[in-house]
């Protein structure tokens, strides 16, 4: 739910986007924009559970040094069936190849992750996890299972279900 309040399918208060109001000079009032339509109040929310949900994982990897955007790149990479090239691992958690050059840089000099010349181009780094994800898997394993577990309880099978079949269809839209 909003921080603006309204449930599901309840306008929030305040003009539609792109629509301003009066203001003076260049100020203006706020809000700009607020979620009108259910499908707007779904985007909104779904933006927000997201934003969320990548805080309770920065939280719990911290202490670990690491981030809910490091982490994304520890679980692509152990979730691959090969090493990845950089430009693979940018396209798989949707960021900018810079992004995950730093990410990279951080994680190498942390110990997680290697980046060796790809035989096939030279061009191209593969990127390999290192033995310290054997050392911690169980570690963050249950790290980010703690988050799930806390963010979904009390919801039900049924409601958890359908909710996952949306889910399922917008990344098959999005995520292609």
């Amino acid at each position: 739910m909003s921080a603006a309040g309204g449930g599901p399918g309840t306008p929030l208060p305040g003009p539609p986007c792109g629509q301003t109001t009066a203001g003076k000079g260049d100020i203006i009032d706020l809000p700009v924009c607020t979620a009108h339509t259910p499908d707007e109040h779904f985007a909104l929310t779904l933006h927000e559970v997201a934003r969320g949900w990548r805080a309770k994982i920065d939280e719990q990897f911290r202490p670990m040094g690491l981030s809910s955007a490091s982490w994304s790149v520890i679980f692509t990479l152990a979730t691959a069936e090969r090493p990845l090239s950089q430009r693979e691992i940018a396209d798989r958690i949707f960021v900018e190849s810079p992004t995950v050059v730093r990410l990279l840089d951080r994680l190498e000099k942390l110990g997680w992750v290697r980046r060796e010349p790809s035989p096939q181009d030279r061009r191209r780094n593969l990127v390999r996890l290192t033995a310290k994800i054997l050392e911690h898997h169980d570690t963050m394993h249950a790290m980010a299972e703690r988050v799930h577990r806390e963010a979904l309880a009390g919801i039900p099978a049924d409601k958890l279900a359908v909710t996952l079949e949306v889910l399922e269809t917008l990344r098959s839209r999005l995520c292609t």
